[in-house]
């Protein structure tokens, strides 16, 4: 879902540290009303409402001591980089991508308030990707977890169930037990043996 890994490079991270900074200059609450907010959540707040009490409109920023610090940082940076005259790459993941997208959420043991739970069952769904669309890092609790190889693997496992593929274990080929998937329909298992082989 919000894997770091396949999103991780020096433009990416810059681009991070550059958007948290700008958040921190607009916030005009304590760090514990922002910390209560990321633990136990809204609280039956629309979230547009809570992100319009936490920060300021972007066109009406106030002139702190800290934006003004922020924007000399911003000039050194920016400095910095034209005396190293370097020319910068963008790296992109390789290959045909399906990215696994989260598309619904059970709670937890610690129940509603337990958004860094690690016992909720999850539903992703499998959609194609482009290379271009992993190019900033997606904050949230499970940027790290998505990308263990025991979660990735049940994942992988519990899709291909749900569209009628039987994964042959210690083997890389899949065997579709239906003509048509139970979602959509319409190929033939020879088209989705063809795909499953790009993929």
């Amino acid at each position: 879902n919000s894997d770091i890994a396949p999103r991780l490079s020096l433009a990416t991270m810059e681009l991070l540290r550059n958007d948290v900074l700008e958040l921190i200059s607009r916030i005009k609450v304590s760090k514990m009303a922002v910390l209560k907010s990321a633990v136990v959540g809204p609280g039956g707040v629309d979230r547009i409402d809570l992100i319009d009490d936490m920060l300021h409109p972007k066109d009406d920023v106030p002139d702190t001591e800290f934006r003004q610090q922020l924007q000399r940082f911003r000039e050194v940076q920016r400095k910095v980089k034209e005396e190293r005259g370097g020319v910068e790459v963008d790296l992109f993941p390789p290959g045909r991508i399906v990215h696994f997208v989260k598309t619904e959420e059970s709670k937890g043991c610690c129940g509603g308030a337990g958004k860094f739970c690690g016992n909720r069952d999850r539903t992703y769904t499998p959609m194609w990707a482009e290379n271009e669309d992993f190019q900033e890092i997606m904050i949230s609790p499970s940027m790290a977890l998505d990308h263990f190889p025991d979660r990735v693997c049940v994942c992988i496992e519990r899709v291909a169930q749900e569209w009628g593929i039987e994964v042959v274990p210690g083997s890389n080929r899949a065997v579709f037990k239906s003509s048509s998937r139970e979602r959509g329909g319409g190929e033939s298992p020879q088209a989705h043996d063809a795909l499953l082989n790009k993929v």
